[in-house]
């Protein structure tokens, strides 16, 4: 047991380690932040000529659709000055791109099942023979079980008009019971 109880303090000894030095190595790039000019570490700010010319744009200044292709700028159509007709025409050609046009292959009715392709000459033979001897095993079967029924009929016309008051005819074992 002092086995396991000095590998657990040995083990959370190095865990708080760990963290004492990300903690000081975090304190160490936040100093080195602070000391530098705020100007230098600011992002530049965006053209605001360009902003304002994007938004400027009409159906009067877009290319031609036809003319578009996988290396156009789409981004323009979706300026407030085009219209909705014109983003749909845009948007239409850009997904018909072969790159946008590809089909991931995981629909089932991705498939042409019109062409469907024959089976080999081995295989509908077997298949053949299968159903040929599936049909003359249910043959078989529904004859065994019209001959039953025909050797079971007799007993019961018998029976049956000795029953009605037809004429009958005595076997040895109804003469000596009477």
């Amino acid at each position: 047991m002092e086995t396991d109880t000095s590998f657990l303090k040995r083990w959370s000894l190095r865990k708080t380690e760990a963290s004492r030095e990300q903690n000081e190595q975090s304190n160490e790039t936040e100093q080195l932040l602070d000391n530098q000019d705020s100007s230098e570490v600011t992002p530049p700010l965006p053209d605001k000529a360009a902003e304002i010319s994007a938004d400027s744009l009409s159906d009067e200044d877009m290319p031609a659709i036809d003319s578009l292709d996988e290396h156009s700028n789409f981004q323009q159509f979706f300026s407030e000055g085009v219209s909705e007709a014109l983003r749909q025409q845009a948007l239409r050609k850009l997904f018909n791109l072969p790159e946008f046009h590809v089909r991931d292959g995981l629909n089932d009715y991705d498939q042409d099942f019109s062409n469907i392709t024959p089976l080999a000459e081995a295989a509908a033979g077997q298949i053949r023979q299968w159903i040929h001897q599936q049909k003359d095993d249910f043959t078989a079967a529904l004859q065994d079980d019209s001959n039953d029924e025909e050797s079971a009929e007799p007993i019961h016309s018998s029976h049956a008009s000795s029953t009605e008051g037809d004429q009958v005819t005595h076997t040895p074992t109804q003469d000596k019971t009477e």
